[in-house]
């Protein structure tokens, strides 16, 4: 009985493990990576410093030929990292399913090479994504969105701290915001400054100005600490953003929570440059 009891712990621990996995949009180690539509997910090329790299695109259905939408650049985690442009999507392309009726604007899904993280030259080529897609698809340059969790969180505050006033809003998910010492050398010049400020997150608040921002963190999160979500709404705050939200969510770990927030698609369709 005993044997029994313990190997359906066992399993029980291993579904359990496996489906969180899938949440962060991790491959678990040996499985065979999904291979995602590229009718739903167009791939494209883009090149950026005599360098090509390869990213993805999602449409809405509904939308039609020529119209102006709105777009996402999407920062997936370090679980998403590699080369081979699709691994981004693992558990985004689920959650983008999942809101197919609610996400009415075009979705730029960069990947970052597994030996490197969010830096200078990988956010270049994100950005160069994005423009590249507002040219090819029409996009409205006044409703540029910057969403990204976990490493990729920390993304969405280097961008924007790279190409200020470029993004309508900001929805980082648990992510740090300051570059680890040995990460100093590979970001850009503007980030490396904020954060030998004597007070950073003042000056990442600073430089952001009052760009709407929804800060999202879960409230059991033992990856990256809620300290950093918490100062920086904070510092925020005290620049005089009055555009700032923050959801902290009780008996949450480390996940991505925006998509699954009620309001969140609505809020996000709002925010318009030209209505600072």
């Amino acid at each position: 009985m005993f044997m029994i009891c313990h190997s359906q712990r066992k399993l029980g621990v291993l579904l359990a493990s496996f489906a969180v996995m899938l949440m962060y949009g991790c491959k678990p180690a040996n499985s065979v990576q999904v291979s995602y539509s590229q009718d739903v997910y167009l791939s494209r090329e883009g090149h950026f410093a005599a360098e090509t790299f390869r990213y993805r695109i999602f449409l809405p259905a509904s939308r039609t030929a020529g119209e102006k939408l709105p777009v996402m650049l999407y920062l997936h985690g370090a679980g998403n990292r590699g080369d081979d442009n699709e691994s981004q999507l693992n558990g985004l392309a689920d959650q983008i399913a999942a809101n197919s009726k609610k996400i009415k604007f075009i979705v730029v899904i960069p990947q970052c090479p597994a030996d490197r993280f969010w830096d200078k030259d990988m956010l270049e080529r994100a950005n160069k994504a994005l423009d590249d897609t507002v040219v090819e698809f029409n996009g409205d340059k006044e409703r540029l969105y910057a969403v990204g969790f976990s490493l990729g969180g920390y993304g969405v505050w280097s961008i924007a701290a790279m190409f200020p006033g470029k993004f309508a809003a900001l929805a980082p998910m648990s992510g740090r915001i300051l570059p680890r010492p040995n990460e100093m050398k590979a970001v850009s010049p503007a980030v490396a400054e904020l954060e030998k400020a004597s007070e950073p997150y003042t000056a990442f608040a600073e430089r952001i100005g009052s760009t709407p921002t929804w800060i999202f963190h879960g409230g059991d999160d033992r990856v990256v600490p809620l300290d950093c979500s918490r100062q920086m709404f904070a510092a925020m705050k005290a620049a005089g953003n009055q555009s700032v939200k923050y959801d902290e969510v009780p008996g949450i770990g480390h996940e991505p929570l925006a998509f699954r927030t009620d309001g969140f698609f609505d809020w996000l369709e709002q925010q318009r440059l030209d209505q600072k």
